[in-house]
């Protein structure tokens, strides 16, 4: 094979990210749920959601750049969550307006430790738009 031909090759599955073999795994017409149980339900959803958040925010890291830049910014991520973990792609629906905030973002959505869904709603899926706050100034 030519070295053209070895840098122009299609990318194998083995060679993708790992989150795109997650979302590969994940099939694209499942439906996120709600949870159910009238107002018990709901608050255990609410709860959940908050616990989702801090886990996100705790993930945060500013990227180098990002601190000598002082910069700072808020960021809109979309993901879908299944018992205790992420499912399928990260996507920045609101942007901070910087890219490097933007990217620190969907990466404190991938490396959260999520906490576990109860068990009457482990097998359903919770689409989620978390705000993170990032404070790059130190």
């Amino acid at each position: 094979m030519s070295r053209l031909a070895s840098l122009t090759r299609p990318v194998a599955a083995q060679d993708a990210p790992p989150v795109v073999a997650v979302a590969a795994a994940v099939p694209a017409a499942v439906p996120a749920q709600a949870f159910s149980g009238g107002q018990a339900g709901r608050q255990a959803e609410d709860a959940l959601r908050s616990r989702i958040r801090e886990a996100v925010q705790e993930a945060v890291r500013c990227p180098a750049a990002a601190r000598m830049m002082h910069l700072s910014g808020k960021v809109g991520v979309g993901f879908d969550y299944r018992d205790g973990a992420l499912v399928g792609a990260v996507q920045i629906e609101r942007s901070s307006g910087t890219p490097i905030l933007d990217a620190a973002a969907a990466g404190a959505v991938r490396i959260a430790h999520y906490p576990s869904a109860p068990p009457e709603t482990a097998s359903q899926i919770l689409r989620l738009l978390i705000w993170v706050d990032e404070a790059c100034d130190g």
